[in-house]
């Protein structure tokens, strides 16, 4: 009989995507402290149910003093407004202001570097461990947007030596090739 195989551990992440970000803090609500074993989390225009009163910073915060953690958050900055008959979206949705207040309450305890550059905002900290991604939206793109600009692969790429290798992060799919055609 052959002893099973065994597989190095695999770090934990949390990445989120709309609702998939309410699932992240929710559970956080649910734990005293985010598990060593994560190391990266990740929102995609999906930060809207961050919440400092519910010590969702105290968490990240306190997670975040190990030197392996990573956070990224990426959200569109909507800088028209679009109109339908049914209603008048705002120029400023959820995630935008949730990602900025997310932003100001780090910002209180780690010192950010600012960018800017082709409509995108990046502010990083903790040498890199740290980056958001606030990218204009002139012409309204949908909210997934960043996802399908690379977004999930640069969340899990980013701060790795395999970083913009094979993609460029807001760029083209880099996946197109493996989309099913109908």
């Amino acid at each position: 009989m052959t002893p099973p195989r065994t597989f190095p551990p695999i770090a934990a992440r949390a990445h989120g995507h709309s609702a998939g970000g309410t699932f992240t803090f929710a559970y956080l609500d649910g734990v005293e402290k985010i598990p060593d074993d994560v190391e990266r989390i990740a929102f995609l225009d999906s930060d809207y149910a961050y919440d400092a009163t519910k010590g969702h910073d105290a968490k990240l915060l306190r997670w975040l003093g190990a030197p392996t953690r990573i956070v990224s958050v990426s959200s569109l900055i909507r800088t028209t407004s679009r109109c339908s008959t049914a209603r008048h979206s705002s120029a400023k949705p959820r995630h935008v202001g949730r990602s900025q207040a997310l932003l100001h309450d780090l910002a209180q305890k780690f010192s950010f570097a600012r960018t800017d550059a082709a409509g995108l905002q990046t502010h990083v900290a903790l040498d890199g461990r740290v980056k958001f991604f606030l990218r204009e939206n002139p012409t309204s793109h949908p909210p997934h947007a960043p996802v399908e600009w690379n977004g999930f692969i640069h969340a899990n790429g980013f701060r790795h030596a395999r970083e913009n290798a094979g993609y460029t992060y807001l760029g083209p799919r880099a996946y197109a090739d493996w989309i099913a055609r109908e």
